[in-house]
């Protein structure tokens, strides 16, 4: 084997290692296998091959304001290319949080769907802080880290 050939190889392993540890391989293969779905009134697509997220899914976990609340007993990080979402602009009117409006928001982009599973009403959940209601799922800007919409996704 010539040396040449060595150092390509060692540079597709270590790219291979790289993104199996940075960007959960399997899950990533998967995430693109999948076809259009929606979580609320969120449209989503399969991101494509270039459509690699800024934010690790701990990252991820960590922008969602609800996910901190120990009470949530799993949750499901995945991510996707967000299409539309009319509950941008309902959730941004009460969230002053952040000085943006739904203009900033330019989709598609690469966003972050943190859900959790819901119960009666929420009742076992803190109110989400933006809408002050239960909330099941958020979704999280990949650009940004910021939580761009929250709602109640009906159980699956």
């Amino acid at each position: 084997m010539s040396p040449r050939t060595r150092v390509i190889g060692a540079v597709v392993v270590g790219a291979v290692l790289f993104a199996g540890s940075r960007y959960q391989l399997v899950q990533a293969v998967q995430d693109r296998l999948v076809s259009d779905y929606t979580v609320g009134d969120a449209q989503f697509s399969a991101p494509g091959l270039f459509d690699w997220p800024r934010l690790t899914e701990q990252g991820a976990i960590s922008s969602c304001d609800v996910c901190r609340d120990p009470a949530i007993p799993s949750i499901l990080v995945e991510y996707g290319v967000l299409r539309s979402d009319p509950g941008i602009a309902t959730f941004l009117t009460g969230y002053h949080a952040f000085a943006l409006t739904t203009s900033d928001v330019h989709l598609p982009q690469v966003a972050w769907i943190v859900q959790w599973p819901p119960t009666d009403f929420c009742r076992d959940y803190a109110a989400a802080p933006h809408t002050e209601k239960c909330a099941s799922y958020e979704v999280i800007d990949d650009a940004t880290g910021w939580v761009i919409d929250a709602g109640q996704a009906p159980p699956t």
